[in-house]
């Protein structure tokens, strides 16, 4: 019979804990961000991402591109020049 009483009371522990338990409170729910508020938080975090060069590397790089422009320009010159001379000369010498 000591037995069953032990039981008992280890049932009646049991039982106990689980009451002890506290119970979960109610979450209050969470508004969900409109489609506008997404896109400019993913914005913002798009933007921690860029990383900006120097101004050595832009100075250099803007040197590169100036040098560029004048190289291209002068071909396109220069052949401008050419087909024009050649135009000029092909209507000189061929008379209507």
């Amino acid at each position: 019979m000591a037995e069953n009483e032990n039981n008992k009371v280890a049932l009646d522990d049991k039982s106990a804990k689980v009451q002890e338990k506290p119970k979960p409170k109610k979450e209050k729910k969470e508004k969900k961000p409109s489609k506008l508020g997404m896109k400019l938080k993913n914005l913002k975090s798009e933007f921690k991402k860029i990383t900006w060069a120097t101004p050595k590397a832009t100075f250099k790089s803007f040197g590169v591109v100036l040098v560029g422009m004048v190289v291209a320009a002068t071909v396109i010159g220069v052949i401008d020049f050419g087909l024009s001379s050649l135009f000029d000369f092909l209507l000189r010498t061929i008379s209507f």
